[in-house]
């Protein structure tokens, strides 16, 4: 039988997102309840460093996306699975936590699982990051997630023969407590699905939208609806900070920008796979836009750029995206006014692939291959610093834990030695000498001259975390870097017809517009 609860944690007044994420995971990973963290398991993630990993997704989320949802933020998940005392041992009741998270989140959430033991009844806490692993997307916690994730459960017990709850009772716990949608719950469900299905272009087009819903709009100081079936108009601004109409205009612009993307990169798909080639120039459709007095520059040659100066260590991270196959683009979605956005559109894309070109001392392909050739380089490094460093932190970890044990039982163990071995004593504390030997034969498999002390493992282990903290956020901006690089190729390749290499099997990024 295993009861279960999910409860959103947000950020704590007077306390930072750090603070409250190292306050969550550190009472979970509790030492003195998961047996020295021996019952602490994790996905995607390090229990040394969690709370810093989930804290950098959330910097990259924010980087990647634009949005903030301020105090109304859900920073992570907090799920606690407890099993009836006496039918399952804490290896197996971790292993069943594990899964459970894995399956409610499909895989794309890092969490951590820490098996409590301090009472009678077994029971984990699993922490999970409200941001999935591509930093794209947040889970969307649905009103009755709690018994999705019992459904889970209690299938998981019953393939481990395990008893379920027959008849639960939700009155005794407020986050199993089911209560039907509210009007407002309703009006944000239906905002989301005109942004999402309708894809207007702006906020205006997006109101006439909800009319044609049946919703009756006021205009005002503050904007009310009033959709069908509600008695009274709700305004905007009562709203969540996601629902206020600045925030909207945001949102109603990235969905609609989502929405070209998507045309684009459908017309490519189409366009290969009808051998149709791609063009490779956007001077053509570019004439009909208002007139340019300076022309796009050409790159130097090899022997040119050797003439100028090395790029600064430090250049500025811009976010830099891909121009548009206009011909394609314009075809997929015939319209005078899409044409005239997709060349303004590419307009804009080649000032800042200029721009950064520029800014990075970047005068010719033959450099900008280098740089970013320099770039996988660096990236691929820091990989292998971060997993060095993960390599030797569970190594500090596993013999911090045998010195610990040695310490404690060592005089058990030559007590019993001076006893002649005998079997009584053995009998009394054979745990104490058992684990006393594999202390040793583990020391010994290890040819250290001396053991080092505990404080010399701390002051290690420590330096080995902030080493991959350090190589984690180097990763994010070298992978950011590479982004804008290999943008900034493509469209000189199009700019200047060259023709698209084929991608490298070792390319590990994407490109967003």
């Amino acid at each position: 039988m295993a009861a279960t609860w999910i409860k959103p944690l947000h950020v704590q007044q007077g306390k930072t997102i750090s603070q409250c994420l190292g306050d969550c995971t550190e009472y979970a990973m509790n030492s003195e309840k998961t047996n020295s963290g021996e019952l602490v398991t994790s996905y995607k993630c390090d229990p040394a460093t969690v709370d810093m990993e989930f804290l950098l997704a959330k910097s990259e989320y924010a980087y990647r996306t634009g949005r903030d949802q301020g105090a109304h933020d859900i920073i992570a998940y907090h799920v606690r699975q407890a099993f009836a005392p006496g039918e399952i041992d804490a290896k197996t009741a971790n292993e069943l936590g594990h899964k459970l998270a894995h399956e409610l989140m499909g895989g794309n959430h890092a969490f951590i699982v820490a098996t409590h033991v301090d009472r009678q009844h077994l029971h984990n806490h699993v922490i999970i990051n409200s941001v999935n692993l591509d930093c794209t997307k947040k889970f969307r916690n649905p009103i009755r997630s709690y018994k999705i994730l019992r459904e889970i459960s209690d299938r998981i017990c019953a393939e481990h023969n395990l008893s379920v709850i027959a008849k639960p009772d939700h009155a005794k716990t407020v986050s199993n407590r089911y209560r039907e949608p509210s009007k407002r719950d309703k009006l944000t469900q239906m905002i989301d699905d005109v942004i999402l299905q309708s894809r207007p272009k702006d906020f205006d087009e997006f109101l006439k939208q909800l009319k044609s819903a049946g919703c009756k709009i006021k205009c005002g100081a503050n904007i009310s609806i009033q959709a069908l079936g509600q008695r009274r108009f709700i305004r905007l601004s009562s709203l969540p900070e996601e629902y206020h109409e600045k925030i909207l205009e945001e949102r109603i612009a990235e969905a609609h920008a989502h929405y070209i993307e998507e045309a684009a990169n459908a017309s490519r798909q189409t366009a290969n796979e009808n051998n149709v080639p791609n063009v490779s120039s956007c001077d053509a459709p570019m004439r009909k836009s208002p007139p340019q007095e300076k022309p796009l520059p050409i790159l130097q040659t090899p022997a040119q750029a050797n003439e100028i100066s090395s790029p600064p260590a430090k250049p500025p991270q811009q976010k830099n995206g891909l121009l548009l196959d206009l011909e394609n683009v314009i075809n997929a979605k015939k319209s005078k006014g899409f044409k005239y956005w997709a060349q303004g559109f590419n307009l804009q894309k080649t000032a800042e692939t200029i721009l950064f070109l520029q800014n990075n001392n970047l005068t010719d392909m033959a450099t900008l291959k280098s740089e970013i050739a320099q770039a996988n380089s660096g990236y691929n490094e820091l990989e292998r610093r971060i997993s060095n460093a993960d390599t030797r932190i569970k190594e500090i970890g596993i013999l911090q834990r045998h010195v610990n044990t040695y310490k404690k039982t060592r005089d058990i163990y030559y007590e019993y030695l001076r006893s002649k071995r005998n079997p009584d004593f053995y009998a009394k504390n054979k745990t104490a000498i058992n684990d006393c030997r594999e202390a040793k034969e583990y020391f010994d498999s290890l040819l250290y001259e001396k053991l080092p002390t505990t404080k010399e493992l701390q002051i290690e282990y420590a330096n080995f975390v902030v080493e991959k903290q350090k190589c984690i956020l180097a990763r994010s901006e070298m992978k950011q870097r590479i982004s804008n690089l290999q943008s900034a190729k493509e469209n000189c390749e199009m700019i200047l017809g060259v023709e698209n290499e084929t991608p490298t099997p070792t390319k590990k990024y994407e490109h967003t517009m």
